[in-house]
């Protein structure tokens, strides 16, 4: 999805994000000290369900990649799901401009409810679905 030279790195250019006034850092060093922030204030935290949201919210707000910042997010948050042996989520459900609005809120406003709102919905759901899948065995 990348160029090669932009794979695995954090980015050294700016970026906009499509429907959005946010603008992020465009500095490289600043953007590697936030994710290694982001790493280690996520590792004090215990709840999986808060870990994750926490990992969700602050990896797509900080932006450090060319691109696939959200999709990267979104794989990260499911790691202390998984690791809990708890079921991940994929946001496959929803409707994009959903998760895009939600998302928006957060970077604009610093509102991260809608996102929280959509989190537990779609995790719930997710959940049901699971278990409907376990009864059917």
């Amino acid at each position: 999805m990348l160029v090669a030279r932009h794979a695995g790195k954090v980015r050294d250019h700016g970026v906009r994000i499509g429907g959005s006034v946010y603008i992020p850092s465009e500095n490289p060093k600043q953007l590697e000290m936030r994710l290694d922030r982001i790493i280690t204030k996520a590792a004090v935290i215990k709840n999986p369900y808060e870990q994750r949201l926490f990992l969700l919210i602050h990896i797509s707000y900080s932006q450090a990649f060319a691109d696939v910042n959200k999709r990267t997010a979104r794989l990260s948050a499911n790691i202390p799901l998984t690791k809990n042996h708890f079921v991940p989520l994929s946001f496959n459900d929803m409707q994009r401009t959903d998760y895009t609005s939600a998302m928006i809120a957060a970077y604009e406003l610093q509102n991260v409810h809608p996102i929280l709102d959509l989190y537990v919905f779609s995790y719930m759901r997710e959940l049901v679905l699971c278990m409907i899948q376990q009864l059917k065995r």
